[in-house]
């Protein structure tokens, strides 16, 4: 006869962790999509509805990776995962990158709604447009934060399946 070996059931802080990561892989994709589609239209109209939306989504995905990073370290530090502390490491990765972004995403909102005299406070003495030129590095940055989320939720989704 066979010995069978059973398999360990997932923690309860481990599988509200893994929960929370694919929320917040749909939360990335979704800002990812909007920044794609509405960007360029921000931009050159400064659509107040689309800004607000955008920078909103923006605001939702740092909070987002925020509560993972805090729910990744709870889970490590209560149960021992060191999964969850890898996935912790890359949120708190993300969080840095939000806040990078976080002077752009400002200053668009804050462009949108007429606030031209803070947006200059803001981005100094170089022009708007090359401000806009330099934010490419970042917002790189912010597209593979976003895909290490859709990685993480895509790790988080097998081990949700695989304990099942």
């Amino acid at each position: 006869m066979p010995i069978t070996i059973k398999k360990p059931k997932l923690k309860p802080l481990e599988e509200r962790f893994c929960k929370s990561t694919i929320v917040c892989a749909v939360i990335a994709v979704g800002f990812v999509a909007m920044l794609f589609m509405f960007m360029n239209r921000i931009i050159e109209t400064g659509n107040k509805f689309l800004t607000t939306a955008v920078f909103s989504v923006f605001i939702l995905y740092f909070l987002s990776c925020v509560i993972c990073a805090v729910m990744g370290a709870e889970a490590y530090r209560k149960e021992d995962s060191m999964s969850a502390l890898g996935k912790c490491i890359i949120y708190i990765v993300n969080i840095i990158i939000c806040l990078m972004n976080l002077r752009f995403a400002l200053m668009l909102i804050l462009a949108a709604f007429g606030q031209e005299d803070t947006v200059t406070r803001l981005i100094g003495s170089q022009g708007q447009e090359a401000f806009v030129k330099a934010q490419y590095v970042p917002w790189f940055s912010l597209l593979v934060g976003a895909m290490a989320d859709l990685m993480i939720c895509v790790f988080s989704s097998l081990k949700l399946i695989k304990n099942k």
